[in-house]
């Protein structure tokens, strides 16, 4: 069983004690990475997390936060080995490698820095609501995570709950700040430097397009998401500037055509130059 494995079982299975309890025994320790960013995450880290797995790559991936009044993302990370250089031998020399044990919590704790910038920090650091689970209990069953928003969530796991808490206010406060740099970048006539994460930042806390116009409209035009792929664009352009799928046939017709006309050759042949006049004796 790999990690995405194992995360998957986490997610979507029922009852999950019995495959907690193999993959601990297994594989090691695993740690819990929870996020309250409205940025998905992304990452392919230089780890491989068995020995038999030849890559020394391991992806790590988190949805989106749509709402903060939901529960958080949640990933498992277990403990992984690194290729260390050991030197060389044979003829030709070639390089060898062993594996290099690594703990769970120190590639959770890296791949948080990959995704915020930062070492794992605490719910009143700035930065992106991405932290590792410090509760000593936490929901692992889909049955669990069901009761997210109850009282008896609330009693089952009140110290995960007061932590999502404190890290939901840390969500809230990173998005204001993305919302403020936007107001200034607006107000400074710098559209361009105007991107998905201060929009998706708006979007997360319900940010207006009346009191910050930046949220929909640019040089480009205003901004509406995409119907096929669900990203921002430009409602002034026949195609979607993410996915490139048409989204105004009408538009994309009209451009095609006066492309078209714009190209047609002239009609006719060319005048020809008129002969030059013999040179004077």
């Amino acid at each position: 069983m790999n990690m995405s494995t194992a995360v998957l079982d986490l997610e979507q299975d029922v009852e999950l004690g019995s495959v907690v309890t193999q993959a601990m025994h297994q594989y090691g320790n695993i740690v819990a990475i929870c996020s309250y960013h409205h940025m998905p995450i992304k990452e392919s880290r230089r780890y491989k997390t068995t020995i038999e797995d030849q890559t020394f790559k391991t992806h790590y991936r988190a949805k989106p936060v749509k709402s903060l009044e939901g529960k958080p993302e949640i990933l498992y990370v277990r403990d992984g080995f690194q290729k260390l250089f050991t030197g060389t031998k044979g003829q030709p020399p070639r390089k060898t490698y062993a594996d290099q044990p690594e703990p769970a919590m120190n590639i959770a704790r890296d791949v948080v820095h990959a995704v915020t910038g930062q070492l794992p920090t605490g719910p009143d650091h700035p930065g992106p609501a991405v932290w590792i689970v410090t509760a000593q209990k936490y929901p692992t069953k889909k049955s669990e995570w069901a009761l997210w928003g109850t009282a008896e969530f609330a009693r089952m796991f009140p110290e995960f709950k007061a932590e999502c808490d404190a890290y939901r206010g840390r969500a809230y406060r990173f998005c204001e700040a993305k919302i403020a740099e936007g107001d200034s970048l607006h107000t400074n006539r710098q559209p361009r430097d105007i991107n998905e994460i201060h929009r998706n930042a708006a979007a997360l806390i319900g940010a207006n397009d009346a009191e910050h116009p930046w949220i929909t409209i640019t040089k480009q035009g205003k901004i509406a998401p995409c119907p096929i792929c669900g990203k921002p664009t430009s409602t002034e352009h026949p195609k979607c500037g993410s996915c490139g799928e048409i989204i105004d046939y009408a538009l994309y017709e009209m451009t095609q055509k006066r492309l078209k006309d714009a190209a047609k050759p002239l009609q006719g042949p060319p005048a020809m130059p008129p002969p030059m006049a013999p040179p004077a004796n």
